[in-house]
């Protein structure tokens, strides 16, 4: 696209969600971009950065920051002459919100907070969230997944998997609410059912000891691996034979995103779309157990 852009245009910005490392392995890839504004990091970069003649700016997290870039820009031969930016820190108090939105959240609050505010159970554990590792809060995810799935659709399903980018936050020991699965879990994940064969399934966990896009956690399934190479894989307990065909519960994130998370080919592979959401299924699972008590386990174990 820059070459197809880059001569009718006097500044060419990308906007990107791909993180700080990927906006600045892209700048020192790509040649002819002016400026990335990036999200997904959460990275707050103040002042803003070059690389390779590319300024890049983040705001950071959470509404916190307010990016400025100003730019001087060549109208002659294109491109930038200078920038300067800087983040302005958005404080609560001094700026009266505005009226119109004020009223819609107020009426939005009203409906919804007796719902979301509903005790719903409790956990007497911290449920952590490791993005990059085994943790307690996805492995009792991705268990309440399957155990909800089995119990809705059909005993025989076996795995479960879950990338750990899908939860947003841990949750602290203490009374449940709705809100609390809303807030780990806040994206509309429908409920995918898939299967593969054990040969696929050695693959994928040789993919994710070798080369992983993101963290997987799974349920049902037991890993030991010394020196990047399996050295044990059980499903339910039960040693994996390359003939074996297993039915895998995920989200439809993840089936979206099969082949550069596992390696796998979504075309032609059985697919079920079962009428559930994730998030669903956990606000149950809580209900039905009552007290949560969850610790990070040795399913998946490397030396």
């Amino acid at each position: 696209f820059v070459d197809e852009l880059r001569d009718s245009c006097d500044v060419l910005a990308a906007l990107t969600h791909i993180g700080w490392p990927g906006d600045s392995a892209l700048a020192a890839e790509v040649c002819g971009l002016d400026v990335i504004i990036g999200a997904h990091s959460h990275t707050p970069i103040d002042p803003p950065r070059q690389v390779n003649g590319t300024v890049i700016v983040q705001s950071g997290p959470y509404g916190r920051n307010l990016g400025r870039l100003v730019v001087d820009v060549d109208t002659a031969g294109g491109g930038l002459k200078g920038f300067r930016g800087e983040l302005i820190e958005v404080v609560e108090g001094p700026i009266p919100p505005d009226r119109k939105v004020a009223r819609t959240v107020r009426k939005l609050e009203k409906k919804f907070t007796g719902k979301l505010d509903r005790h719903i159970g409790t956990l007497q554990t911290d449920l952590e969230m490791k993005p990059d590792r085994s943790c307690s809060l996805a492995q009792w995810a991705v268990d309440a997944m399957l155990h909800m799935t089995r119990r809705k659709v059909s005993d025989k399903l076996v795995l479960a998997v879950l990338n750990n980018g899908n939860l947003r936050r841990g949750l602290s020991a203490g009374p449940l609410t709705e809100r609390d699965i809303w807030e780990i879990c806040p994206f509309e994940n429908q409920i995918v059912i898939f299967e593969m064969n054990g040969e696929e399934l050695v693959q994928v966990v040789e993919n994710q000891l070798a080369a992983p896009r993101e963290f997987l956690t799974w349920s049902g399934l037991h890993m030991q691996s010394e020196g990047g190479r399996i050295v044990n894989l059980t499903v339910r307990r039960q040693p994996v034979s390359r003939m074996d065909v297993f039915s895998v519960v995920t989200t439809g994130y993840l089936w979206d995103h099969l082949k550069s998370y596992t390696g796998l080919e979504p075309e032609g592979r059985a697919t079920f779309f079962p009428p559930l959401k994730q998030r669903d299924l956990l606000i149950e699972a809580v209900e039905d157990a009552k007290v949560i008590t969850a610790r990070c386990d040795d399913r998946w174990l490397v030396k």
